[in-house]
């Protein structure tokens, strides 16, 4: 396949190479389309995602350290190459592609007999790319390994038999979700998830989880980027007119900004938010102010010094710079400071000072404890944090500990959670209450409501002799039953059948004691 070459966006390249395929920024992407087609690259703008450019500098941190170390691979220095998505499913295969092939723009005898150019490829962030790129470099024995998508999907080996991630899959933490769910006796939610495969999967597993639990789905709406106002209304106004008090949002970074925008906009308080692993340790959402309505929001979750001048080549490490510090390395004239290159990362709070303060506390002889290992199907142990939204003294959003999800201890310990330390919606200490119906009360029985979910009921008055003396009977009640305790035990006595067996008693003894008499007057 001919095309314009695609030129890796960070590149150091050595004896050995990994590959890695991230989403950084749209300018540097726009500015490359703009040089292919010729046109002024000053016009290009757009965002830096400091999460993904986390994970790219990470990488880099991560085989520099390597190639350091004179324990892991003495005599063998890895080189990388780094190429953006650009939030773009073609972009990543045709990253892929470049990843295994090179970028020469003339084919040779060779070109089609020679080894890929990469030994192993790390990335991509989200679901939907991934599967993109492990289609098409696993047929050539490519291992890929992401870090962060997780839809369950790609578990699947006879599709992906050389991918290989460090997150866990989509299917424990749909599962975790129902337990937590449960544990908070929310019966009765709605759901809201990305229109590609990771929100369409991972609801898909959680469904089925919390259909197992008792737990009913009022409405399943789905979203994404490209989506036009009009269509993001329409799903508020599903939102708005529902009685569900809890949302799960199953939704991609990308597609939940945009929406949370319109949310704002609209001023829709008052819900409780499950969130996914995509978006609950995210800052930009968190320090957003006017997103202050996801207070209470509650999910689960699994750098080193740099300075411009000393990777003068390193266009994105600019791009970071220039977003992070409010500045720009040319002289606009438009009022903006210029980036003088010495700013401290030490005065900045956002991910990449998270990532920077956790390596440098990091003993990378990897003698923390800790397990790490890929199962049958390429996937770790799974293991989450239980993260809980509370409000900063500065009007954002922080994040607190508050629980686990561990899925190697037994099934009563898998959910641990901190619940006396948790803050829910509207900065409330009271766990919110979300059920279709009310538990029904002594002397009333479930009639479940045509045409809805087995959550909605009414309570009806239970039949003539029969009786429920305990809150949320069942669909039937009792006939007639006591229950009493003696040494501990409890023995249950049906009335209708102590009434009944006293009826034969007293016909049996009758006849017994007329029998008796007649054989006493045949004596006399």
């Amino acid at each position: 396949m001919l095309s314009n070459p695609v030129l890796p966006l960070l590149s150091n390249e050595r004896e050995i190479n990994i590959g890695s395929v991230f989403q950084s920024t749209e300018v540097l992407c726009k500015r490359h389309i703009l040089s292919l087609l010729n046109q002024n690259q000053e016009n290009a703008s757009g965002l830096l995602n400091l999460r993904e450019f986390k994970f790219a500098q990470t990488v880099i941190f991560a085989i520099e350290e390597i190639n350091n170390s004179t324990q892991l691979l003495p005599g063998v220095t890895l080189g990388y190459k780094i190429y953006d998505a650009c939030g773009s499913v073609s972009q990543t295969v045709l990253s892929g592609m470049a990843l295994m092939n090179g970028y020469e723009e003339t084919l040779h005898d060779e070109s089609c007999s020679k080894p890929p150019f990469v030994h192993a490829i790390v990335g991509e962030s989200s679901s939907s790319p991934t599967i993109g790129m492990a289609s098409l470099v696993g047929p050539f024995n490519i291992p890929v390994v992401s870090h962060f998508a997780t839809c369950a999907c790609l578990s699947d080996r006879k599709r992906f038999q050389t991918f290989f991630r460090t997150i866990p899959s989509d299917y424990y933490q749909s599962k975790a979700l129902a337990q937590l769910v449960k544990h908070f006796g929310w019966t009765w939610l709605g759901t809201v998830r990305s229109r590609n495969d990771y929100g369409n999967n991972g609801i898909a597993a959680f469904e089925k989880m919390a259909q197992q639990e008792g737990i009913c789905i009022e409405y399943p709406e789905a979203i994404t980027l490209t989506d036009p106002q009009e269509q993001l209304l329409k799903t508020l106004e599903v939102i708005k007119k529902a009685t569900a008090r809890v949302v799960l949002a199953f939704i991609s970074f990308g597609d939940f900004v945009p929406f949370l925008k319109l949310i704002a906009q609209e001023n829709i308080t008052g819900l409780q938010w499950v969130a996914s692993e995509s978006w609950i340790t995210s800052r930009v959402i968190a320090e957003t102010k006017e997103f202050s309505f996801l207070t209470g929001a509650v999910g689960f979750a699994n750098l080193m010094t740099v300075q411009p001048h000393q990777e003068p080549k390193n266009e994105l490490l600019k791009e970071f710079w220039e977003t992070a510090f409010q500045c720009s390395f040319r002289n606009t004239g438009s009022g903006t400071p210029v980036c003088t290159g010495s700013e401290h990362l030490t005065e900045l709070q956002n991910e990449y000072t998270d990532m920077l303060e956790y390596i440098r506390d990091v003993n990378f002889t990897v003698k923390t404890g800790e397990k790490i290992f890929f199962d049958a199907s390429g996937d770790p142990v799974a293991k989450y944090d239980q993260v809980n939204w509370q409000p900063a003294e500065d009007g954002s959003l922080q994040f607190k500990l508050v629980g686990v999800y561990d899925s190697s201890l037994p099934s009563e310990t898998l959910l641990q959670v901190d619940q006396e330390n948790m803050v829910w919606a509207e900065n409330s200490r009271q766990v919110p209450v979300s059920v279709c119906s009310e538990s029904c009360p002594p002397g009333t029985r479930k009639a479940v409501q045509k045409v809805r979910p087995v959550c909605c009921y009414d309570c009806i008055p239970c039949a003539d002799g029969e009786i429920s003396n305990s809150t949320g009977c069942g669909r039937l009640c009792s006939v007639g039953r006591i229950r009493t305790g003696h040494n501990g035990l409890s023995l249950t006595i049906s009335i209708t059948a102590i009434f009944w067996t006293y009826v034969v008693y007293c016909l049996i003894k009758n006849d017994i004691d007329f029998l008796h008499l007649k054989t006493s007057g045949n004596a006399i």
